[in-house]
C-alpha cells in the first residue's frame, strides 16, 4: 500500500527537508509538500488514530508496545483503530493527489 510506504519514508523525507532548507530543488520541494500533507492529514485523525500512526510509522515503535503501554487497549481494538486511521489517511492523501 502506497500510504504505508509513504509513512515509513516520512522520517527520512522530513530529515532531508530539514537539512536542506537552503536548497530549493524540485526534489526537496516535493518532499516538503509530502511532509506537510502528511502532517495535515494526521491532524484530521482522532486521537487514537493519530497516536497509532505517529508511534507505529513515524517513531517505529512495535504494535504490542503501543496497544499495551501507550493506549492501554485490547489488540482487536488497536487493529480496528489502526486500519481506520490508515484508510482515512489514504483517502485524504489521495484527495490531495499525494499518493
Amino acid at each position: 500500500m502506497q500510504v504505508k510506504r509513504l509513512l515509513k519514508a516520512y522520517p527520512s523525507m522530513k530529515a532531508a527537508v530539514d537539512i536542506s532548507v537552503w536548497d530549493q530543488g524540485a526534489a526537496m520541494a516535493e518532499y516538503a509538500g509530502k511532509c506537510k500533507a502528511i502532517e495535515r492529514a494526521l491532524e484530521a485523525l482522532p486521537y487514537e488514530g493519530r497516536e497509532i500512526i505517529t508511534k507505529c510509522f513515524l517513531e517505529q515503535k512495535k504494535d504490542k508496545y503501543i496497544y499495551e503501554f501507550v493506549l492501554k487497549i485490547p489488540k482487536s481494538t488497536y487493529d480496528l483503530y489502526k486500519s481506520r486511521a490508515i484508510h482515512t489517511l489514504s483517502s485524504i492523501l489521495k484527495a490531495a493527489n499525494i499518493v
